[in-house]
């Protein structure tokens, strides 16, 4: 059992929080945890995900997926693949500020007024925080300026194994736009090669489960 005062240091040391203890428990560098504290937050991790995923299930699902080209009949099909295609927010971002830097002092305080900000800096940090229908919204509020197409920046993640999980860890990764099967609890997962108790993304979910219990 991880206790509320382990759950404060964490919190109050984020910045330098190893989240490799996860995994690697006693042997990471989290200075402010003492040992016992490190094997609960590891053991407690491990338990939270093995009560949450069900297991490896890459046949069953690429057989459905596979099957529903010719069947309509299959429990699923791709149009339930939820958040493959995801948008390269780096390149287009980019893009967007140097065909800002191109236009002429006029248009730029006009793109700026659309958008509500004072400056080309504050441009870019909003659009950091963007997600794909902001950044659709914005493109067609600017687009007599910035002539970008979104779709020109989207790129379909590899789904390398497919799992089954919980419902409530579903509805997380869903949240935190993970490839799922809508309906169906399965998870696809876009990186391999290391445990799943390395992956971010369920460090990001435990840690706001834990971050719950100080409310």
């Amino acid at each position: 059992m991880v206790t509320i005062d382990t759950i404060r240091k964490i919190k109050e040391n984020l910045g330098q929080f190893d989240k490799t203890v996860f995994f690697n428990g006693v042997h990471c560098e989290n200075k402010f945890l003492d040992d016992k504290e490190k094997q609960s937050l590891h053991d407690a991790f491990n338990k939270f995900i093995d009560s949450n995923i069900y297991g490896l299930y890459n046949s069953e699902v690429e057989y459905i997926l596979n099957k529903s080209y010719e069947d309509n009949e299959t429990p699923f099909n791709y149009d339930d693949v939820q958040n493959q295609t995801i948008i390269n927010e780096e390149n287009l971002i980019n893009d967007i500020m140097q065909e800002f830097k191109e236009l002429d002092k006029k248009d730029k305080r006009e793109v700026l007024e659309l958008i509500n900000e004072e400056n080309k800096t504050n441009m870019r940090e909003s659009l950091e925080g963007y997600d794909a229908d902001e950044f659709e919204s914005f493109l067609y509020d600017v687009d007599c300026y910035i002539n970008i197409e979104l779709y020109d920046y989207e790129e379909t993640q590899e789904v390398y194994q497919w799992f089954s999980v919980s419902s409530w860890l579903n509805d997380k990764l869903e949240e935190h736009q993970e490839v799922i099967i809508d309906g169906f609890n399965y998870w696809g997962r876009t990186s391999g090669g290391q445990s799943i108790t390395l992956d971010t993304v369920f460090h990001n979910i435990y840690l706001n489960l834990l971050f719950g219990r100080l409310e």
